[in-house]
């Protein structure tokens, strides 16, 4: 792969800055020339068992992860309205690793007659200012990774995914059409299997332009990218970086990005471990899938599906490590350490909420409008499941249960939450088996009294989204489980729940 860069210094390391084709870089990755370095960063479907991200492109499972498929639908949206207000990819950063040898730099050579006879030449040379310009060989053999991708991972597979979903699916329409053409000469209703087989040939010409307008689209887009090496020697051979620096850059990229980070941006690049780590676990659980996790709002409609929005689902996430809301805050080494050690065990914890509860949330065999159907009868009977204050307050006791199990992901203290067991506690505030008709044990934990506007009569209640509610229920959840709840810290409070009487809008931490 011959690519031109400019070569300049930063901070004592030899920098390459240039572009590629978008289908370039699929191309190289698809050939493992571009790849993951997984003791640098983190794959798109990490857990317990879970394939590595390159695990996840061989076995052609990439395409399917939530990340690519939110990612596919951005760019696919990018693609077809063809603006110049979206579809900002930015650059990628890359670094040669240490232990390839194949990479050389051919630096672009002028002498003083050419560049007395080219103007514009002797402009572009002078506007250099130092660096240089020139060409950056990689030589790898079959196989073998010339560049690790440390930031950039998602976009890249990303525009890998983008074009092999669709090449899914045609694949899967073609074996439905030979399917289909081989039927019609055996039908007993010939009218009805050629109907059925011109469809799916429409079908698949529908697809086979799509996929050639993704590739020339793939083909004129250019990524930018930044490499990093050790050095580049009087030869011209390029010195790759070490693992461990290209961890730091991983670190540092992503704490330098946390500091403009917005929460808009969540769905696509996580500036902490924190959300990097939600992003990935999100890939096991499916509550946490695109399909019932509302990333487009920071509330939930009234007809909507979706259990809870992202913004009240980082925050929970963010509690149960570090018990903050906002992850986004103070991004530091420290705060990747901490993740690191207790990432075991927040992982299983949130693996048994979702033992618990995920078949509440997601009952079994429901089509959309009967899904429809059940969410509305759970929220009319304000099932505190479906609340936000429930899901930050789940957070907040995975914090507790990790202290007091010192975050050991195999302690007897996890086996606390089988108190919680719906089969055991009925979570419904609306419960004509007590007086009035409300469960008080929910009412006084994260209610108020609202008034009924056919009688005039403050005889029912609402979800009060404040502090106090979140804290209330997180200390009852905690006294059913039998821990003593862990004391707040002092940034705990910067979440600012607003109120909603309906009980469905999102926790959104304040910035």
């Amino acid at each position: 792969m011959d690519v031109a860069v400019l070569v300049s210094k930063q901070a004592g390391k030899k920098v390459f800055t240039g572009t590629l084709t978008a289908s370039l870089a699929v191309s190289e990755l698809r050939k493992g020339t571009m790849a993951v370095n997984p003791e640098a960063q983190r794959s798109l479907a990490k857990g317990v068992g879970k394939d590595s991200t390159m695990e996840l492109l061989v076995s052609d499972k990439v395409h399917n992860t939530p990340r690519m498929k939110s990612f596919v639908k951005f760019i696919d949206r990018v693609m077809d309205q063809n603006s110049n207000t979206e579809g900002f990819l930015g650059a990628v950063q890359v670094v040669v690793p240490e232990e390839f040898r194949e990479a050389t730099f051919e630096a672009l050579e002028v002498d003083a007659d050419e560049r007395r006879k080219n103007a514009t030449l002797s402009t572009f040379i002078k506007a250099l200012d130092g660096s240089q310009a020139g060409t950056l060989t990689l030589r790898p053999r079959h196989g073998q990774a010339g560049l690790h991708i440390v930031d950039g991972q998602g976009r890249i597979f990303g525009l890998h995914s983008f074009e092999r979903s669709v090449e899914v699916q045609l694949e899967k329409v073609r074996r439905e059409v030979k399917k289909l053409q081989k039927a019609a000469l055996t039908s007993n209703d010939p009218a009805t299997a050629q109907r059925h087989l011109e469809e799916q040939q429409e079908n698949e010409r529908k697809l086979r332009e799509r996929l050639e307008r993704i590739s020339e689209f793939l083909s004129e887009t250019r990524v930018s990218f930044v490499c990093y090496v050790e050095d580049i020697l009087e030869d011209g051979q390029v010195v790759g970086l070490p693992v461990q620096a290209e961890k730091r850059l991983y670190i540092e990229g992503n704490a330098l990005n946390a500091q403009a980070s917005k929460e808009d941006v969540l769905r696509y690049e996580g500036f902490s471990p924190v959300i990097v780590d939600l992003e990935e676990y999100r890939t096991t659980q499916e509550w946490l899938s695109d399909d019932f996790i509302e990333d487009e709002s920071k509330s939930i409609g009234s007809n909507s599906t979706r259990l809870f929005t992202l913004s009240s689902l980082a925050q929970a996430y963010s509690y149960a490590y570090i018990n903050k809301p906002n992850a986004l805050r103070d991004v530091d080494e420290t705060m990747f350490d901490i993740v690191a050690k207790r990432q075991a065990f927040v992982h299983a914890y949130w693996d048994r909420i979702n033992e618990l509860f995920g078949g509440v949330w997601i009952p079994y065999s429901e089509t959309p409008s009967d899904r429809l159907k059940y969410v509305r009868e759970q929220r009319g009977r304000q099932n505190v499941l479906f609340q936000a204050i429930f899901l930050i307050a789940l957070g907040r006791l995975g914090y507790a249960l990790g202290t007091h199990a010192n975050w050991d992901p195999a302690s007897p203290v996890l086996k606390k939450l089988t108190a919680l067991d719906p089969e055991a506690v009925s979570y419904y505030a609306q419960n004509p088996m007590f007086k009035g008709g409300y469960d008080r044990t929910w009412t006084e934990t994260m209610m108020k009294p609202s008034r009924n506007a056919d009688t005039g009569k403050m005889d029912r209640f609402a979800f009060n989204n404040v502090n106090d509610t979140i804290s209330n229920t997180y200390k009852l959840l905690a006294s059913k489980v039998g821990i003593d709840p862990v004391d707040d810290d002092e940034d705990t409070q910067t979440a600012q729940p607003q109120n909603d009487p309906d009980g469905i809008l999102a926790v959104v931490a304040s910035d």
